[in-house]
């Protein structure tokens, strides 16, 4: 049942155990229970044949997370205090004995909560919060005793520690820009690139992720030249850090920005520029990041210390390949099955920790519009013709209609349900699940610092040949004759 629920399936309960009847009567569902008095052929079809609205359960499912969140922070919150009250007594004999004493919380969320998108640090006004990288190669913030002056900026926007606002999906669409050379090297159909263009062309900005001093970062963009930089998937974590002032500069100019970015990163940025009318957000359909420690690691590996001025890991003939490049040249190029880095991303196991419990995973979202690939979708009830890969775009508010209207002229589209969308897309539903060997990998890492290292104590590798094998001739036919096999038994 649960399996049913998570995966937008249609099922059917045929157990009387109390704990499925529970949860039946939670989400509305007691109409998929078929009991043994009643059980038949046509019954069976009959509950199968229904629709579940998965909206509804989508929603419930949020409220029994943020309850449970919250219930699980309260109870933190009371074992600290308990902690606290048990230590008064020591506390008052350090102030009698004139020992400093700081009942301030210097945490401003848990690791494993943060996203990275430090407006903690954007916040504190005393330059109180630096930056440091743990074992695990994931950048934190950290505040520093001697600066801060607990005022509590910095935890008052950390999207970790504070609820988020996120928007109901207005409308839904497949869609593909119509000029193939204005989306060339595009992930999917071009909608961030021909956003970013008509943003500018209409003397807007837009701040995107580009690679610049081999790693990623978000940077302004008030020229075509300087958009076509964001092209591809960076899959990493980008830096977002320095955005805060150049996006506040624009503004404050009377300039229109679109920011373009991980949901974690469009809410930081809402909750800085979010109620200015000029400040419009696209967020990505986002599986999560590895730290940027990971990739800068092997690409030192994998290109022997060679300069190299770009890498792309999508947008191109060869989809599904991470090509290295200095100048026109190609240093290194190897399919996702081949390349230890990618398949690792592609098969979660490299990610920041808060990913796997990412609360923007959902059909609710941050940006006024959500981009990504459309996956799932029926390509046989398709009014027009697409040539080549079709994205999604969901609307979420009356910013994100405008910004569709602006480049729906460019495009080949058309309305889809959105239930297709959340179907096809499992990070509009739910965050994702880890590689089993997570955890040898984290520990390995933790241990030396090396990514090839801490890949080599996982069976990634195993899992990669197995994969290539299937790419070849031989493996083609051995996976036809064991579909067929499966079949037959």
């Amino acid at each position: 049942t649960i399996f049913g629920l998570l995966n937008h399936a249609k099922f059917v309960c045929s157990t009387e155990h109390p704990k499925t009847l529970h949860l039946l009567q939670q989400f509305g569902l007691e109409d998929r229970l078929l009991g043994k008095e009643n059980f038949s052929a046509d019954a069976l079809a009959g509950i199968f044949s229904r629709r579940i609205a998965y909206k509804k359960v989508d929603r419930i499912v949020l409220q029994m997370r943020e309850q449970s969140e919250q219930k699980l922070k309260e109870a933190i919150r009371q074992a600290v205090l308990t902690d606290t009250d048990e230590k008064q007594d020591e506390k008052a004999v350090e102030k009698s004995a004139g020992t400093p004493s700081d009942e301030y919380d210097s945490m401003i969320c848990f690791p494993n909560e943060c996203t990275g998108c430090f407006a903690c640090r954007q916040a504190c006004h005393q330059d109180a919060v630096r930056i440091v990288t743990d074992a695990q190669g994931r950048k934190l913030p950290m505040i520093d005793e001697d600066k801060c002056i607990h005022c509590g900026a910095c935890k008052a926007v950390c999207p970790g520690r504070n609820k988020s606002s996120l928007h109901e999906i207005r409308a839904c669409y497949a869609a593909r820009g119509r000029n193939e050379e204005e989306i060339r090297d595009s992930s999917s159909g071009g909608m961030a690139a021909l956003l970013s263009q008509s943003m500018v062309r209409e003397g807007g900005v837009v701040c995107g992720a580009v690679v610049r001093d081999r790693r990623v970062i978000h940077v302004c963009a008030s020229t075509l030249e300087e958009t076509a930089a964001f092209k591809g998937s960076k899959y990493v974590q980008s830096d977002i850090s320095e955005s805060y002032e150049e996006i506040r500069g624009m503004l404050k100019d009377g300039r229109r920005v679109l920011f373009i970015g991980t949901p974690c990163q469009v809410d930081a940025m809402n909750r800085f520029f979010g109620r200015n009318a000029g400040f419009y957000t696209a967020d990505i359909i986002c599986h999560g990041v590895p730290p940027m420690e990971y990739l800068t690691k092997h690409l030192a590996d994998i290109t022997g210390g060679h300069s190299f001025d770009g890498f792309r890991f999508r947008g191109s003939t060869d989809d599904f390949t991470l090509k290295v490049f200095d100048g026109s040249e190609i240093l290194y190029a190897k399919h996702e099955t081949e390349d230890p880095y990618f398949h690792a991303f592609l098969t979660s196991m490299t990610y920041r920790e808060n990913c796997y419990n990412c609360k923007y995973t959902c059909s609710r979202r941050a940006g006024d519009l959500t981009l990504g690939d459309f996956w799932g979708l029926d390509h046989s009830t398709l009014k027009n013709t697409y040539d080549g890969n079709i994205s999604v775009v969901l609307v979420n508010t009356e910013k994100g209609q405008e910004l569709f209207e602006m480049i729906r002229p460019l495009l080949v589209c058309e309305e889809r349900e959105t239930a297709e969308a959340v179907a096809g897309n499992p990070q509009l539903r739910r965050p994702s699940m880890k590689h089993k060997d997570r955890t040898a990998f984290i520990s390995a890492y933790m241990k030396n610092g090396d990514f090839k290292t801490a890949v080599a104590a996982t069976g990634l590798e195993q899992e990669m040949k197995r994969l290539q094998f299937g790419r070849t001739g031989k493996g083609k036919v051995y996976v036809r004759i064991k579909k067929m096999w499966q079949k037959l038994v």
